[in-house]
Order: structure tokens, then sequence, then C-alpha cells
């Protein structure tokens, strides 16, 4: 490429070879080193130029600090009068520094005329429309797609429709006219139809005439053939050959050309360098964030710039951000569809938007009329892109829309086979759809997972119902064989392998259970377990059968709680013994009540069904969670000991087994209660080491938390508190909200053994709340009880009463005994109470107390909290 002899910007104009700087021909003064920092910019205008390269170019050989490049930045500054109002240079925090300002540059070859003399200006050589609107975010993209324009004669960005593709690609463009003497020229392909009007439309571009003995494409080539020239081809999806021809023509016979294309999918040409543009970052999932945290994303900062396009002025709350959050996740931060959520805050709120999202078409129905009227709405440009897939392709897009989290390889023949498509072909359909933008592989897991834009997945599902396709019951056929082996891996399969291959599966497998019950209550036909509302009530029945491990590792217990209810219902005579014994298994395993002396009906016939089925492992369970619901503290029944050793013995054999951990650390909790901390604590030793062993990380969140309660009640609160803040932050980073729930009730309870009333209350108020929101109401009634002692060592001694009465009649309703720990805090509590408080007082705000909802008592506990 030549070099560039000539700058010009606003009223300035540098003469590189002459290092002269002039501003309306007068001679602007500016110091050598200046001038060097000056002219790195201006060579790079538009990206961002890291301090280290502009030190190389300016200082090349010299080792000086950086506070002489700020030193001559002020100086380039002054010297452009670039105050506020004209940004030719914008600082970039931690990163450098941008030319900013339009540039237009002119080269010369040896013995021409100089750029000095006759300087291009901008309009010469660019026809890029001009920008209307910022642009947000992008820079690494932008910055690495230039990187490869420098390299590659062919640079294609693919993506799928409203990703950004040709604001990106303009962007970049405008950057790099200063490196192409003959400029930059866009051939804009979304008006045409035919491919012989590509060669055509380039030939009106370039100031071609038309000639009759030659072709449009030889035309052209004869023409760019001595260009130094970026040629940008924006929308060729739907003239996918013919670009490609012309593409390869051009690279073969222009060398001085560079190619910039934009397209739902790769051109297929040798020597092409593809980009796939991803969405704008997005606020992480599971986060409330305040409106600085939500805009450090891209995306929420293009819905507040486009929000405040449309409103005049907006700015984002922290009341708003975390709705503003949501909506930026649920639109995979795709910058059409947020510039469409933007505007809609003309006649709703954030908060009401991001409840709307259910259905993002009707909410995003409308667009600008300046563009196209298939790239006007979101609908519209996901329609473009199916309009041009074959018919098997759009069959195989619309049944991979049942899957709300993505699928296997194994999962997509599963849900996609049959009707029409051969097992054999889905591979080679799925291939083509992820080679058109509309599927993207995912492969940092063990295996591939393809998966759809929320938007993509509910146009699919549009069309799915559409077709009078479901596709709902291959997937849940699907994922009952699918856990059926996650289940026999479970017992011996490391949590983080484990979950690393089934737990991506947890939002597919809740929509099929959905789906199996849906409609059951009014219009299920229970001859048959088909629902006229759609479902199969069998089916669901034996998904839930399988799904212990699933609540277990993610942290489903209400899930669990619902899918049980739906499911015991159905259980009947031709249900598979160890299917029923499993779900009522896990229906009863819910309710972990210690010192209850009545074991639920269906616990006692999931033993006996076990029994009959000869399911050693489930029959260990039952017999483990009802020896643990009848342990009495201070008693060793022989009975319960009985049902916790045989527990222990039907696993023996399989060790290491992760049930038979468990078993062990049940029966040392049996132990524990009867107050033999030895034996108890040697058995959960012995289970701790083989969780160790099996890589259980969950079951060793268990083990800390029986290890730390022994501790606390052998009077070594140190220990105890050294155990459960470990057990604390490992819980944390699993995300293991069950155990996360109990360890912080505990560690209430720890604290205030120690008084420290101020971190009791913040550990108990996060425990009630996250014990609400798995479904463990025994464990927020203990939550309950830490908060009425608090607010008792704080003299709010009516609140402490009131409380008191809740968890009182919460105990007496459901025979529960409390555990030691609570037991000792009850035990202060009503000391305190009894002491300074009238007996009649006390009576009365505790009658008061158990009249109260669990609602009510939660908001008495917490308060504003």
């Amino acid at each position: 490429m030549n070099d560039v002899t000539c700058f010009s910007f606003g009223e300035y104009i540098l003469h590189e070879g002459r290092r002269e700087l002039t501003r309306d021909g007068q001679a602007v003064d500016l110091g050598g080193r200046a001038m060097d920092v000056l002219l790195a910019l201006l060579h790079r205008a538009g990206r961002v130029v890291t301090k280290e390269e502009i030190m190389r170019d300016a200082w090349s050989g010299m080792i000086v600090a950086q506070n002489n490049l700020t030193t001559q930045m002020a100086q380039i500054r002054r010297a452009l009068n670039d105050s506020e109002g004209r940004h030719f240079i914008q600082t970039v925090p931690a990163r450098g520094y941008r030319f900013v300002a339009e540039v237009a540059a002119q080269t010369a070859a040896p013995g021409a005329v100089s750029a000095a003399d006759s300087p291009a200006t901008p309009a010469d050589r660019v026809n890029l429309p001009v920008e209307t609107s910022s642009f947000i975010g992008r820079q690494r993209e932008l910055d690495e797609i230039a990187d490869r324009l420098r390299l590659r004669s062919l640079v294609t960005v693919v993506g799928p429709g409203g990703m950004g593709k040709t604001r990106s690609a303009f962007r970049i463009a405008a950057a790099e006219v200063p490196k192409f003497a003959d400029g930059v020229l866009l051939l804009e392909l979304a008006p045409l139809c035919e491919p012989e009007l590509i060669a055509e439309a380039l030939c009106r571009s370039l100031g071609v005439p038309p000639l009759a003995d030659r072709s449009a494409t030889d035309a052209a080539v004869s023409v760019l053939r001595n260009r130094n020239m970026l040629l940008v081809i924006d929308n060729a999806e739907h003239l996918l050959a013919a670009t490609a021809s012309l593409a390869e023509t051009i690279m073969r016979q222009c060398p001085q050309v560079r190619l910039l294309v934009t397209s739902r999918e790769a051109l297929g040409v040798a020597g092409e360098a593809i980009y796939p543009l991803q969405p704008l970052s997005v606020p992480p999932a599971g986060t409330q964030p305040t409106a600085a945290d939500a805009q450090r994303s891209e995306a929420v900062r293009l819905f507040v710039e486009r929000a405040a396009d449309a409103l005049g002025s907006y700015t984002l709350s922290d009341a708003d951000a975390p709705s503003v959050a949501t909506i930026c996740r649920r639109l995979d931060g795709m910058p059409l569809a947020m510039e469409l959520a933007a505007a809609r805050l003309r006649m709703l709120n954030a908060r009401e938007i991001a409840a709307r999202l259910e259905n993002v078409f009707s909410l995003l129905n409308v667009g600008s009329r300046t563009v196209l009227a298939r790239q006007r709405t979101l609908y519209a440009t996901i329609d473009w892109s199916f309009s041009l897939l074959s018919p098997a392709e759009q069959i195989v897009l619309r049944r991979l829309s049942v899957f709300i989290n993505g699928c296997t390889l194994e999962g997509a023949i599963a849900v996609c086979a049959g009707r029409g498509i051969a097992a054999d072909q889905v591979f080679d359909l799925l291939t083509t759809l992820v080679g058109k933008s509309l599927v993207s592989p995912e492969t940092s897991g063990p295996d591939t997972r393809y998966r759809m834009l929320e938007t993509t997945r509910q146009f699919a599902a549009e069309k799915l119902a559409a077709a009078g396709e479901d596709g709902k019951r291959e997937m849940a056929e699907y994922l009952c064989e699918l856990f059926n082996v996650a289940e026999l891996e479970w017992p011996t399969t490391g949590t983080d392998r484990w979950v690393a291959a089934y737990g991506m599966e947890m939002e597919n497998f809740r929509a099929a259970v959905d789906w199996a019950f849906s409609g059951c209550d009014a219009v299920c036909d229970a001859g048959n377990n088909v629902c006229d509302a759609g479902g199969d009530t069998a089916l669901g029945v034996a998904l839930v059968s399988c799904a212990g491990a699933l609540a277990e590792e993610k942290s489903l217990q209400a899930d669990m709680r619902r899918w049980t209810k739906s499911a015991v219902p159905h259980i009947g005579p031709t249900t598979k013994l160890r299917v029923a014994a499993a779900v009522l298994y896990l229906h009863t395993s819910l309710e972990k009540r210690l010192g209850t002396q009545a074991v639920p009906p269906e616990r006692m016939r999931a033993i006996e069904l076990f029994r009959e089925a000869g399911d050693r492992v489930g029959l260990s369970r039952a017999l483990r969670q009802t020896a643990m619901a009848r342990a009495m503290p201070g008693t060793a029944k022989p009975e319960v000991v009985g049902m916790a050793e045989e527990a222990v013995a039907l696993l023996r054999h399989l060790a290491p087994h992760k049930d038979l951990a468990t078993a062990l650390a049940h029966l040392g909790s049996v132990h524990f209660f009867a107050g033999d901390h030895d034996t108890a604590r040697r058995l959960n030793e012995q289970a701790l080491a083989m969780r160790r062993l099996l890589g259980d990380s969950t079951g060793m969140l268990a083990s800390s938390v029986n290890l730390a309660e022994i501790l606390f009640l052998d009077g070594d609160y140190a220990g105890a508190l050294h155990y459960a803040a470990e057990a604390e932050a490992e819980a944390r980073r699993r995300n293991a909200l069950a155990a996360l729930a109990l360890i912080l009730s505990n560690l209430a309870g720890y604290r205030l053994h120690d008084n420290d009333v101020a971190g009791a209350t913040k550990a108990a108020s996060e425990a009630l709340k996250l014990s609400r929101a798995i479904g463990q109401d025994y464990l927020a009634v203990m939550c309950l009880e830490h908060f009425a002692l608090a607010a008792a060592l704080r003299e709010s001694l009516d609140d402490a009463a009131q409380i008191l009465g809740f968890t009182d009649a919460h105990y007496r309703a459901s025979g529960q005994t409390r555990e030691r720990l609570e037991q000792e805090g009850y035990e202060r509590l009503e000391k305190i109470l009894r002491s300074r408080l009238p007996a009649g007082q006390l009576a009365a705000l505790c009658a008061a107390g158990a009249g109260l909802t669990g609602a009510a008592a939660d908001a008495a506990a917490l308060g504003g909290r």
C-alpha cells in the first residue's frame, strides 16, 4: 500500500513529508515529538491506539515515562483547539487514545503529484451513509475485524439479522478511509433481487458506463484493477452464490482491493476470513444491578441511548436497572431488539416491558420507516432469514424451538428426526443452520450444544405451531431416557462432571414436566393418561421419578414440590414399581421433620414398593430419611437406629457411593441427636472421606454443616464458625441454594450464642428469604426463631413474643421437634421473655403471633430488610 503523505481533518491539513500542520492555510506550531504522536493517531484514525503503540512510534528505541506522552497530548490538544465541542482526540480510560474526527488522506506513489498540493476531500472517495445515531460498544470486535482486513483480501462479518453487522462494517470502513488512496465504496445488496444485478450495481457505483461488448463484471473489474480501495458489500445472504463469484474475481484480478462483506452466511470463498459477530454484552444472570453496574454492559448502554432518543432524555435509575438488565438478557443483547424495546418506553415503563417479553414479537412490532420492509421489525428481520431456508431446514429450525436452553446433537436428532426428516440428515441440516447464523454452537462443555437466540426461538415456535406440530412429546421422551441414565450415573460421578453433563438441561426438563401435566386437572383422560389440552401424565410421572439428582444439584426444591404434587395423583396400577416408589419418596423427602412420630403414608408406601422392586438404593434413601424424621434429641430408639443401620448395610458393597456416604452421615446424625458425639463425628468423617474420593462437592457441603454442628455443641465455637464460613463460601460459589439456606440459618444460631445480633440478623434474613424461595418452610421456621431471639436481645420484646407465638404454633401443629441448636436458642428466648414481660402480656402476644400467616410472620421478622 502506498505511503500516506497528507491528512485532512476539519480545517487542518498535516503534510507528513514536510512535517507541517496548517489551519486554513496558516502554519500551526507543533513540536517534533508532538508531531510524531499526532501522526501515530492519524495513521490509526478511528481505532483505539494504546499508549504503548504511540510511544513505540514517537520514542522509537527509547525508554521514557508515560507522563511524557501526557505532556505531548496536552500540546496537541492546544494546537488543535481540541476543547469542548470539537473532540478530535478521545481519551479511552485505561486503554489509550482514539482520533475520532473524520479524516481524509491521500497517498502518492513515487513520482506522483504530491497529496499536499491537491488533497482529496472525504466526499470524493467515500459513499458510506452518515451515522444518524450513536454507535455503542463493539470496540474489541471492530479492532479485530480491522486487523483481519489488513491481513486478508476478504473478510465476511456473519451473524443473525438485527445483530448490527451493517453498522459495524460501516464503522470499520469509515475508520479505514485513510489507508486506501481510492477510498471506500459501499455496494448495498438488500434492494437487489436478481444475481445479475450485482455487477451492474457495482458499475453504477463506480461510474462505469454499460458497454455492449463486455459484461458488467468485466467492466467493474477493469476499473478496480488499478484501484487501492475498500469495497463494502452489505447484506449478501440472499445473493450468496453471485456475491461469492464476484468476490473471487475481484480477489484474483484486483490485488489492491480489500472486500468487507456482511451476510448471515459466509460466502465460502477460498481465502475468506469469517468473523461471527456476537451479541452485545449483558448483565450477569441472577443479579439485581444498580444503574452504574448495569451500564457496564454494552446492551444496557445501547438501551439507555436509544431510550434517550425516543423520549428526548432518559437517565437509568437504580429502580429501573434490574428491569432493563432483564430486558437486555431476554433479548440476548441483540442491538435491533434493544432499539425496538427502548422505543416502547413511550408507552410502557421498563418493568412493564420486561414483564411482556414472554412474547417478543407482539411487543416489538414497529421499526424505522426509513429501512426496507424486511428490516423494519424484528419479526420481519428473522422472517427474511427463514424464507431463504430450504423446506427441510425450516422443519429442523421449527422443531428445535421446543428446547428452551439449546440441545446436544443427540437431543436434536431425538426431536427433529421423523415426519419427513431422516435421523442421518439432522447433523447436516443443523450445520447449514449454524452457517446461516440461525443456530449457534457452544463448545465449552463436554458436548457441543446448539442454541438459538431467544428471539429466533420464539419465531420458530410460532412457525412450529402454525405447521400443526408440537415436538414437546419427543423432547419429554428424550429427557426421560437421558435422566434415567443420569440418575444411575449420579451416585458415582463427581459433582462438577455430572452437572456439566446434565445441568444444562434444567430449563428443558422444567418445560417437559410442565407440558406433561398441562391441563390435566380439567381435561385429563385418566384411562389413557393423555390430556386433551396436551401432555401425558404417565410420561410426567416417569420424568419426575428421575429428577432427584437434578433437583439436588440445581436447588430445584420448589420445583420438585410442585412436580411431585402433580405426579402423585397420577400414580396408578400400571405405573412401574420403581417409578411410583421414587415419586412417593421425593414427595415426602421435602418434609424434613425431626422427631415426628408419625411417618407419612406416602413414605411407608415408598418403602414397601422399593422392597418389592428390589431397589436397594431407593430403599436405603427412604429408610435413612425416615430414621432422620423419627430421631428424637436425647434418645436412641432401637427401631430408628435399626432403620439407619439397614440404610447403610444395603449399600456397603457399592462403596464408594454418594448414597452410602449420605446413609453414613444420617446414621451419624441419629447418634448425634442421642448425644453420642464421638460416633457421630466418626461416621461423618467416613462420609466426608468418601465424598472427597468421589468429588461430591454437594455432599462435602453437607458434611461441613454436620461437623460444624458437632463442634458447636462440643463447645468449639471457633471451629464451628470456621467450618460454617468455609461452607458458606463454597455454597455461594456453587449457587447451592438449599445448602446455603441451611448454613446461614446455623450461622445465625452460632452468632446469637456469641451475642452478635447484627451478624445473626443478617444471616437469618438471607436464610429466611432463600428458604421461602426454594419451598423449605421447616427451615424458614427455624430462621424465624433466630429472628425472635435477636429481637429479644435488642429489647424488641413484643416482636420477639409474636414471632415466638408463630413458631410455637408451627411446632405444635407439625409434631416436629427442635434440633439442639434451635432448642438452646428457644430456651434462652423463653427465659428472656418470661423475665421481662408480665405473664398475661406474653400469653396475649404469643396468641396473636399464633394467628399470623407465614407471610405476615416473615414481614414482622424482616421489617424493612
